[in-house]
């Protein structure tokens, strides 16, 4: 069944082929208007047997949808489906948790051979790609990268390295992301940071915006831990090497100096060794104390001085799902987001030895324009006519939104009436059987439509003649 919640990937075949997110592979410099790197996937068809087939196509796509084409996802042609590729026998686990050393994490590349060894990390009959006859395909994924990192328990964790980047590297922060492959770390730190200190060996902070708690970890492990920087300078030197081929192997290690927890979803690939290649949790470092302070705008309704209000402003949201991304074009600065719920928690987030403290700014309030959208992006916002159709992405944190608004519990209960009629679910509780053949909805004049439409019950009462009381 279609996932209703997730926007489909323009790069992606349009066709109706049941597909699975296989591999990553090199990075590519992208130099049309988003300037936002790319990235090769694999993607492996699955026969109507049940069974994947050799036959396999690649496709570029914007590192930023790494936070929804995520590796054994399986995708309808461009859109992606509620289920997940988990055919791998015994060895596969869901949520396995490991404490890692990061001192000891180390870039591997996919054919690389272990120490001492002719035999590779990744046995064929565990996790292979099959054979590649163009040239520059075969390459993007044979020198593929990884990152391999000691638990305590002494395990060897294997982590596809743009897994680790998008889903511990500020994941709820796309632009900070795309911006960490483009520019120098100190560049980058620049535009996010107005001043910081190390006081009492506790790391002090002045943002220029408010920023969540993942974030704000980050920023201050990058500007001021030396392991942490050290490790984030081989990323971008990794993608600066002088090559007459275009394409890159991110080297990406953990920025947290000493320890992380990760929770996720993998293979063993021996007896000592577990290949988690989809991470649903991950640790804040809690090696030094974090002390931030950041002015948050506080959006003022520009109404006569009676009526005057003042609240955050709760950015207008898309709700067309159906809208595809993109990574030609920038979003536009005055059009809305497509809002998608980050897939990856913080397992300490009640001990991350973090203080933020927020002033308020009073601003006058604009309503973001919803009209004539096209597309979305993860591309920097700009004011060109290029960008008059391009909507915004933001990516939700689980931990920070505690609530669902309206738009949101709609689409759950559309995915979950549409689940209950494509997979034909008897629905009564008797013994007569019932089925959902048709979804309805209703208009402001009470007609049916199988045409989705939201409607506000006042409306309905005002085209019948009632009175709203309020």
């Amino acid at each position: 069944m279609i996932d209703k919640t997730i926007s489909p990937i323009g790069n992606f075949p349009k066709d109706d082929k049941l597909r699975v997110v296989w591999m990553y592979g090199a990075v590519y410099k992208n130099i049309g208007r988003t300037r936002v790197p790319e990235i090769k996937i694999m993607l492996k068809e699955i026969l109507p047997s049940g069974e994947l087939s050799t036959a396999q196509i690649f496709r570029k796509i914007s590192i930023a949808q790494l936070d929804i084409a995520r590796h054994m996802t399986i995708w309808r042609g461009n859109r992606r489906t509620i289920s997940l590729w988990k055919s791998f026998g015994d060895g596969y686990e869901v949520d396995k948790l490991f404490s890692l050393k990061t001192e000891t994490s180390k870039s591997i590349r996919f054919t690389e051979k272990k120490p001492n060894s002719d035999y590779g990390h990744f046995p064929p009959y565990k996790y292979k790609m099959d054979r590649i006859e163009n040239k520059s395909d075969y390459w993007s994924f044979a020198n593929a990268t990884f990152t391999k990192i000691e638990a305590d328990s002494g395990t060897l964790v294997i982590i596809p390295s743009m897994e680790l980047f998008t889903s511990t590297y500020v994941p709820q922060e796309q632009k900070l992301r795309n911006r960490l492959l483009q520019y120098r770390l100190d560049d980058v730190l620049a535009t996010y940071i107005k001043s910081g200190q190390i006081i009492d060996d506790n790391y002090h902070l002045e943002l220029y915006g408010s920023k969540l708690e993942t974030n704000i970890a980050f920023l201050a492990y990058a500007k001021f831990n030396n392991v942490s920087r050290q490790r984030l300078s081989k990323l971008f030197r990794s993608l600066g090497i002088s090559s007459s081929f275009p394409e890159r192997s991110p080297v990406v290690l953990p920025y947290h100096p000493t320890k992380m927890d990760v929770q996720g979803d993998g293979i063993w690939l021996d007896k000592i060794t577990f290949f988690m290649f989809r991470i649903n949790g991950y640790s804040f470092p809690i090696d030094n104390e974090v002390e931030s302070y950041a002015t948050e705008l506080v959006y003022e309704d520009d109404e006569s001085q009676e009526k005057k209000k003042q609240y955050v402003k709760a950015l207008q949201k898309l709700d067309d799902m159906d809208i595809p991304i993109t990574n030609e074009y920038n979003p536009h600065t005055n059009n809305a987001s497509q809002h998608i719920l980050s897939e990856v928690s913080t397992l300490n987030a009640n001990n991350t030895r973090i203080k933020h403290r927020k002033e308020p700014i009073t601003v006058l309030n604009n309503v973001d324009n919803t009209e004539d959208i096209t597309q979305i992006s993860s591309g920097d916002a700009n004011r060109t006519s290029d960008s008059e159709n391009t909507g915004n992405i933001k990516i939700d944190s689980k931990e920070e939104k505690s609530y669902l608004q309206q738009s949101d519990v709609l689409k759950l209960v559309i995915s979950a009436l549409n689940y209950l009629k494509d997979e034909k679910v008897n629905i009564s509780d008797s013994k007569d059987e019932v089925f959902i053949e048709k979804i309805y909805f209703v208009d402001e004049v009470c007609a049916l439509s199988e045409q989705q439409m939201t409607t506000q019950f006042s409306r309905v009462l005002i085209q019948s003649g009632r009175e709203v009381v309020v």
